[in-house]
């Protein structure tokens, strides 16, 4: 548990695991950077590998069907031979391909799982949650963030990116209403103003259970607050003119206001109008 400076106290990521020696720490963050790269690219590399290997094994195949017609029609023998061995080898690659790519899941998923429960399991998690994904993937990714999700709080801070907010809505139209329920609950926290639409388009689903449009309310709720706040942060304020006033604000001087103030400060900060 650590202690910042506003007061706030935040549990690191590492609170849900056994304290590691600084070489068992230095492996166990070398682990969660490589499955962090993996899963950072592996909806490209799913488009690109499964792609490529059904294109590659239905050109071998086609290739062999026209050098079997070629053969039973005792034409165009040396085209034959070119087109045969040609249709072999495309056909051997396809499968090769497919099986590199099964292969790879299933690397991915005991990755995932040797995770756990751990906080850093949540960012390579989301990212694996993706339309491209094998089955066998999603369960074990689907399977650590019912575990994970709901020890995530606003005080914690793992580093989420709106790519993995993308991956929380994608997560909203799931069958899996558990499943639903803690990409709900992570979005109440870390959801951001392009989350919106998702969750309202959920909201209006005439079969949605109770409990998931009440969480939702309040989520959106959460999250129209969190993006009032930031904008108010960003914007300018003009100073009003009183006695008292420094003749700076008087003059009209444009001011940011205040992100956060204590109650100590809300009271030094105070200033009459009249």
């Amino acid at each position: 548990m650590t202690t910042s400076e506003s007061g706030k106290t935040h549990r690191s990521s590492t609170a849900t695991t056994p304290a590691r020696s600084g070489r068992d720490e230095k492996l166990w963050q070398m682990f969660c950077a490589s499955l962090n790269e993996e899963s950072r690219h592996d909806y490209h590399w799913s488009l690109l590998v499964a792609g490529g290997a059904q294109v590659t094994c239905y050109a071998g195949v086609m290739l062999l069907i026209i050098g079997a017609v070629l053969w039973l029609s005792h034409r165009a023998v040396p085209l034959q031979i070119v087109i045969v061995p040609q249709g072999v080898l495309l056909t051997a690659t396809g499968v090769m391909l497919n099986g590199w790519y099964t292969i790879r899941k299933q690397h991915l998923c005991r990755m995932i799982r040797k995770l756990g429960g751990h906080l850093d399991a949540i960012g390579p998690a989301l990212l694996l949650m993706h339309s491209e994904q094998e089955k066998q993937v999603t369960v074990a990714a689907s399977e650590v963030l019912k575990r994970t999700l709901p020890a995530l709080t606003e005080l914690h801070d793992i580093g989420l990116k709106p790519a993995h907010n993308r991956a929380l809505e994608f997560m909203l139209k799931s069958p899996d209403t558990d499943l639903v329920q803690v990409a709900v609950t992570a979005l109440k926290f870390v959801g951001d103003e392009k989350s919106v639409p998702a969750i309202a388009a959920m909201l209006e689903d005439d079969s949605l259970p109770q409990d998931l449009r009440t969480a939702g309310a309040e989520c959106l709720s959460s999250i129209h607050s969190r993006i009032s706040a930031t904008r108010s942060a960003k914007s300018l304020l003009r100073g009003v003119t009183g006695d008292g006033l420094d003749n700076e604000y008087a003059n009209g001087l444009l001011l940011h206001p205040m992100a956060e103030t204590t109650a100590e400060e809300a009271d030094e900060y105070r200033h009459p109008i009249s």
